[in-house]
């Protein structure tokens, strides 16, 4: 049975980030959206309630993006980007448990819920077009450093399944969470990781 890896991201070309009034309106639009999204869910995003919350023409909208699920994603995208960001702690167990952390962390604040929701909605079809994939598809790419680390240490080889050892490892925070309706602390996220074999080959 092959193994799947998480890809690592494919270099960009350097593109100019919008400045002045374009950034502005496009804070202003994301800020709009998340909070609509908290208070309302998914359904309730429509391209006419976020210009009037973000007091922008609903043009500005309409020339960006081709559906309110399309708006959602970017906005959900930034916000992960913002809140989940791995960090090199020196082994593969300290890196996950400081990205498992971040993401418990995450999908236990309000934001990180409604995103969550908006996202499952968004691919069941609901709204127009699908970007959940496209969502947790490039989370996975930013997190694959994790991953390379410590295969370059060592501690995976390169036949290892890294999406089912970050799948396993993340869903057992989402059955926490969502499922059990429990917290989670550094305690119960020691007790995941002694869990995974592989973390314990890497002992």
């Amino acid at each position: 049975m092959s193994s799947r890896k998480i890809a690592s991201p494919a270099p960009k070309a350097a593109t100019r980030r919008p400045g002045g009034r374009t950034a502005e309106n496009s804070r202003r639009i994301h800020e709009a959206t998340i909070a609509l999204l908290v208070e309302a869910g998914f359904e309730a995003i429509t391209f006419q309630e976020i210009a009037q919350r973000a007091g922008v023409g609903r043009a500005t909208l309409y020339r960006r993006w081709d559906s309110p699920a399309a708006l959602v994603r970017d906005a959900v995208l930034e916000v992960l980007t913002a809140e989940i960001s791995p960090v090199d702690t020196g082994s593969l167990r300290g890196d996950l448990k400081a990205l498992l952390g971040q993401i418990g962390r995450f999908i236990s604040a309000p934001v990180g819920n409604a995103a969550m929701i908006a996202t499952l909605s968004s691919l069941a079809g609901k709204g127009g077009k699908q970007t959940s994939p496209d969502i947790w598809l490039s989370r996975l790419e930013a997190i694959a450093p994790v991953f390379q680390r410590a295969t370059d240490r060592g501690e995976l080889s390169a036949d290892d399944d890294v999406e089912v050892l970050f799948a396993s490892l993340a869903g057992a925070l989402y059955f926490r969470i969502i499922v059990m309706g429990e917290a989670i602390d550094d305690a119960w996220i020691d007790r995941v990781l002694r869990t995974s074999s592989h973390l314990q080959q890497a002992e």
